[in-house]
């Protein structure tokens, strides 16, 4: 009997060691600022972001480098389901997805994609 229970609480040692391991899941309710170098050129985006249940709504602005932002505000739906995936659209056709998880509950790692390509973000939210 003491063998069983030290098999079994090894198992659950094992099993809660691979639960801390993966990326946590959050809230992403909030305002969100993109994690850039400095750049005189100017450039960055933040997202304002609201969820219900696994649903995501929200605005943004989005601007690249030489200060060239989108006129009015980037619409922002989604959905978060441990991972995220956000759709972003703007002024004259734009679009854009960005798409990861959360590296702690207040920084978001993942793919940016629009009509420029793709490349990694990562946002963190505003104090």
């Amino acid at each position: 009997m003491r063998l069983a229970s030290h098999v079994l609480g090894l198992a659950l040692l094992s099993l809660t060691a691979c639960v801390s391991a993966t990326a946590p899941t959050g809230d992403l309710n909030g305002t969100w600022v993109e994690v850039v170098q400095p750049n005189p050129g100017g450039g960055g985006m933040t997202l304002s972001l609201a969820t219900v249940g696994s649903s995501v709504i929200g605005t943004g602005q989005v601007c690249y480098v030489g200060g060239s932002c989108y006129p009015g505000a980037v619409t922002v739906t989604g959905t978060n389901l441990g991972s995220f995936r956000l759709s972003l659209s703007g002024g004259r056709g734009w679009t854009a997805v960005y798409a990861g998880s959360f590296m702690s509950p207040d920084e978001l790692r993942g793919t940016w994609t629009d009509g420029l390509g793709s490349a990694t973000v990562s946002f963190n939210r505003a104090p």
